[in-house]
């Protein structure tokens, strides 16, 4: 399957780069609106692959009728 560490080793290594440049007076924050931009993409490839993973371990006949579309 997938490895979440590595993906929790990125977030974590932007904190700590956001938080150093913020530290050496680098006005971080007004690059905050571009950064929520960037991480939109990503946020939804991994959350869009992750579906994609939830919906390929059941068939649609496995589902219950409830949840068939």
């Amino acid at each position: 399957m997938h490895d979440h560490g590595t993906h929790t080793k990125l977030i974590l290594a932007a904190v700590v780069g956001f938080a150093v440049l913020a530290v050496l007076g680098v006005p971080v924050l007004s690059y905050l609106p571009l950064l929520a931009i960037l991480a939109i993409c990503p946020l939804m490839m991994m959350f869009m692959m992750w579906r994609m993973g939830q919906d390929s371990d059941t068939t649609r006949e496995d589902r219950p009728a409830a949840h068939r579309h």
